[in-house]
């Protein structure tokens, strides 16, 4: 019959509410609008999260990287071997090796879990990028076990007989904090971890093995929310992509044109570093354009990470990135200037030249890599491949590029054995290069 806007006073406030006039016997009710205007009815938004795979987001979201300098499913397949659901140990053992902390390590995960992906190093936050406390001189050896149905586990192997445990603790610690940031930074599922110590004499035997990691699942777990310590075959593939993205992370890219970018090191960068960093000295042979510049200044920024390092480089192109990087940058030093500085104070060296005659003493450091590369100084981070072969003149040939390559190819996502049959030749300590190689290791 009509429209009219009245004034309504509700709650000692006045609103203008329209009125519509009809020819029936009805109670007024008011319009949502109104009812909102006048805060008679609050609404709710509801919010539902699209789950999606680790591999999608990360893709989706930084798609510029995995076009670059690395890929992350080519280190994820070369890392976990088609073997994600069953054991799977990186680095891998040396082609001899049979005996040490690390062979007792993996003894002892093949006699607990029947499939895990463990990650182990010596200095773990050196090897995986992680952002934890010095390294304390009792800890011996590093591990991180993913396990598919349960809690991620954390522990730092020491001494049975230890100086200081609180020290050690504290570094296990934060670690273990350090592990659940690299893969939160990646992943969205709800993740943490248990950690703790375990003495040479738990790593004997599978019963005194498990009794410790089950202690450590005891003592730490009540900390954690529980569903953040379960795991599914979804978060599994998540939290280890995850990991691995984070391990291959590099910011040693410097381009002002792309300041947004996130950058993976190269497969073979991934595995030069990571299966060599343990080492104390550590040749590396390079050709042009193979990345090099990249790969020495992320390793000499992860060593930082165990003390005080310093760059020696003979190339003014280095030595302004790192610069411009903060890297080392209290301590970067023109190869000519060398023998006018003394390094009484620093632990590790990451050199673009050989220098090993020009500093007394230099064997009574800590790491010392060297990266020998060819005339053509022009590095532009490009991807590269790489063939090592033994030491001894008897022993067989292996193509490292042929393996990585195959490896690179497998982008199955159910992670099945069709990259378990590349047989990976580690870059351990009794390889060298072979001809044709872009880097080719040795040790001194």
């Amino acid at each position: 019959m009509g429209k009219a806007h009245l004034a309504v006073e509700y709650k000692k406030k006045m609103f203008s509410v329209k009125f519509v006039a009809v020819d029936k016997d009805v109670k007024p009710v008011p319009g949502l609008s109104s009812c909102m205007e006048m805060n008679l009815i609050k609404p709710v938004v509801r919010v539902e999260k699209e789950e999606k795979a680790l591999t999608s987001q990360i893709f989706s979201e930084f798609e510029y990287t995995f076009k670059g300098l690395g890929k992350i499913k080519g280190i994820k397949t070369s890392c976990q071997r088609g073997r994600l659901y069953k054991l799977c140990f990186y680095p891998k053992l040396d082609i001899n090796e049979d005996s040490g902390i690390r062979w007792e390590i993996h003894q002892r995960l093949k006699g607990t879990f029947k499939s895990c992906f463990a990650y182990t190093a010596k200095t773990m936050a050196v090897s995986g990028n992680i952002t934890a406390k010095p390294n304390s001189a009792d800890a011996i050896y590093d591990a991180i076990v993913f396990v598919p149905d349960g809690p991620t586990t954390v522990f730092t192997v020491i001494r049975d007989k230890v100086r200081s445990k609180r020290e050690v603790l504290e570094y296990n610690q934060t670690l273990a904090k350090g592990v659940v940031a690299s893969v939160r930074r990646y992943a969205k599922e709800q993740f943490s971890v248990v950690f703790g110590l375990m003495t040479e004499s738990d790593l004997m035997d599978d019963y005194k093995f498990k009794d410790a990691i089950n202690a450590i699942k005891v003592e730490t777990s009540k900390w954690c929310v529980p569903v953040t310590l379960s795991m599914s075959d979804k978060k599994f593939k998540e939290v280890t992509s995850a990991f691995l993205l984070s391990v291959a992370f590099t910011n040693c890219v410097f381009s002002e044109d792309d300041v947004n970018s996130l950058y993976c090191l190269s497969l073979e960068q991934f595995r030069v570093l990571t299966e060599n960093i343990d080492h104390n000295q550590v040749v590396v042979n390079s050709t042009p354009s193979c990345g090099g510049d990249i790969l020495l200044l992320e390793i000499a920024k992860r060593l930082e990470k165990s003390g005080p390092t310093t760059i020696v480089a003979k190339s003014e192109a280095l030595i302004k990135t790192a610069r411009r990087l903060s890297i080392c940058k209290d301590h970067i030093i023109p190869a000519d200037h060398l023998e006018s500085r003394t390094l009484s104070d620093i632990v590790n060296v990451v050199a673009d030249c050989d220098i090993s005659d020009k500093v007394q003493g230099i064997g009574n450091l800590g790491r010392i890599w060297y990266f020998i590369r060819g005339d053509d100084d022009d590095d532009d981070g490009d991807d590269a491949s790489c063939s090592v072969d033994q030491v001894e003149p008897t022993q067989h040939h292996t193509s490292f590029a042929a393996a990585a390559a195959a490896a690179d190819d497998d982008d199955d996502d159910d992670y099945d054995d069709a990259s378990s049959s590349v047989d990976r030749p580690c870059l351990g300590p009794d390889k060298i290069a072979a001809a044709g190689g872009y880097f080719a290791i040795s040790y001194l």
